[in-house]
């Protein structure tokens, strides 16, 4: 187990939702850390030690409301941060995994990267939870999702952590990267807006405006990292087996520049390679006439309010063609309207 797993398991102790083996876990934990540990203190003295801190991390995090709970670094984070820094030193040859938080300045593990400050925990559980930042950014975090963040966002760069999934608007900070660690996975972004998702063994991270970076969390500094840069309308899906990271289109392309006016999208006798160029920049997408002999043909409709698929398939449907995603780009086939010849 790595620290992140270990820690998660703390929390769910402290909150009473431990199973059977995951309360023994602990307790063993507990009873061999302190009376193995080095401190100059007689057995006795550590047991009594080790029931005043579990009595006060105990009192003080079980009495918050179970959507909103909150680690206040003077009280119950501070004793259960030294606790981990104790254990977690005298284990440092155990395993550390690529879901370990990664403090990308120093290119080490991070125990409890936030000093100084208030360390926010939020687990939804029936609904959706809206979070502000202290940024301004704002979080949307699916159900039954997991994430932690400081109250203050350090000087240099702001981080946090994601298990589950969650849509993130980020207020643009070109001083301060946002990093989001989830799933194995490192999103850097300055200011933009995207979805990750993160489940067992797989992380999709999906753009919805402005331009990410991501990157496998495996401890190195990002300078040193192969990163890849996803655009509007595109995903990676990072699966931990594969080792993998690929960009691609999502299932559903949106509008990213929405039209000024309807008449925009209303087409009467117009080229195809015009009106395929128009939906190219409205959801920054490629799409290319693969043969030829569409390129006279001309289109009249109107796609207003449709789906990039649906206008897509209205439009073959009037010259007789069809459409293909080869890799990112939309491949529009067909044997040619001679009949629409300008």
């Amino acid at each position: 187990m790595n620290k992140h797993d270990f820690d998660l398991l703390l929390q769910k102790y402290l909150a009473g939702e431990c199973d059977e083996d995951e309360t023994r876990q602990v307790e063993l934990w507990s009873n061999n850390m302190l009376l193995h540990s080095e401190l100059n203190m007689a057995p006795a003295e550590k047991r009594n030690m080790q029931e005043r801190i579990w009595k006060r991390l105990k009192s003080d995090v079980l009495g918050y409301k179970p959507l909103w709970r909150r680690l206040h670094v003077g009280v119950a984070a501070s004793i259960l941060a030294a606790l981990c820094v104790m254990w977690w030193a005298q284990n440092s040859q155990t395993n550390i995994t690529d879901t370990q938080p990664i403090d990308l300045i120093a290119g080490r593990p991070a125990v409890f990267p936030w000093k100084h400050t208030d360390v926010i925990i939020v687990k939804s559980e029936e609904n959706a939870e809206v979070l502000t930042l202290d940024d301004g950014s704002k979080i949307t975090l699916g159900k039954n999702s997991y994430i932690r963040y400081p109250s203050v966002f350090a000087r240099h760069k702001r981080e946090l952590y994601l298990e589950g999934e969650a849509f993130f608007e980020v207020a643009r900070d070109e001083k301060r990267p946002f990093l989001v660690y989830s799933g194995g996975l490192v999103t850097r972004v300055l200011g933009t807006s995207f979805n990750i998702r993160s489940s067992t063994g797989k992380t999709e991270v999906e753009v919805v405006s402005g331009s990410v970076s991501v990157y496998e969390n495996t401890g190195k500094p990002a300078s040193e990292v192969k990163a890849v840069i996803l655009t509007p309308n595109q995903r990676v899906v990072f699966e931990k087996n594969a080792k993998k990271l690929e960009p691609e289109l999502v299932d559903t392309p949106v509008f990213v520049r929405e039209p000024e006016d309807e008449s925009d999208f209303i087409f009467d006798g117009e080229p195809l390679p015009q009106v395929l160029t128009k939906l190219s920049e409205a959801f920054e997408v490629a799409i290319k006439i693969e043969s030829p002999a569409l390129s006279p043909c001309i289109f009249t409709g109107d796609l207003n309010g449709l789906p990039l698929h649906a206008q897509l398939d209205l439009i073959c449907k009037s010259i007789n063609g069809s459409y293909e995603l080869k890799g990112n780009v939309y491949m529009v086939n067909g044997e040619g309207c001679q009949e629409d010849k300008l």
